[in-house]
């Protein structure tokens, strides 16, 4: 399936194509607007936070019923990342630079998607080895 999503969702938005991606539709294809959404832009667009929910990750969890642990953990370390509220976790202040950082380094769509995936797949390591104990 291809998803739409916005490049100006920094964190969010990179932490989304990941799970779509590596969780969800493995064979998902990611296409990223640098404008605002318009409704010409092909495939689904990524989830916009509904109640409860304080980011898009949150919004894919919830529809896709996800209950893995460690996905649960990133889950927060993202709603941290993705919000104001930077220090919700010890990590979420580092994986928002990061997120942002990705966004700066990465202006092609395929080099941007890839720096994503790598980084989604380090945060999720790192987030099963925590709940490992």
């Amino acid at each position: 399936m291809l998803w739409r999503g916005r490049r100006e969702d920094g964190v969010d938005a990179a932490l989304c194509a990941w799970l779509l991606h590596r969780v969800v539709d493995p064979g998902a294809e990611i296409f990223l607007e640098c404008a605002p959404e318009s409704s010409a832009s092909p495939g689904r667009s990524f989830p916009a936070p509904g109640p409860g929910d304080a980011c898009g990750f949150d919004a894919l969890m919830r529809e896709f019923n996800l209950s893995e642990p460690a996905l649960f953990r990133l889950a927060l370390i993202a709603r941290g990342a993705a919000s104001a509220e930077r220090w919700l976790t010890p990590e979420s202040a580092g994986v928002a630079a990061v997120g942002e950082g990705i966004g700066l380094a990465f202006v092609e769509r395929e080099r941007w998607l890839a720096a994503a995936l790598a980084f989604g797949d380090a945060l999720y390591a790192y987030c099963a080895m925590r709940e490992r104990g």
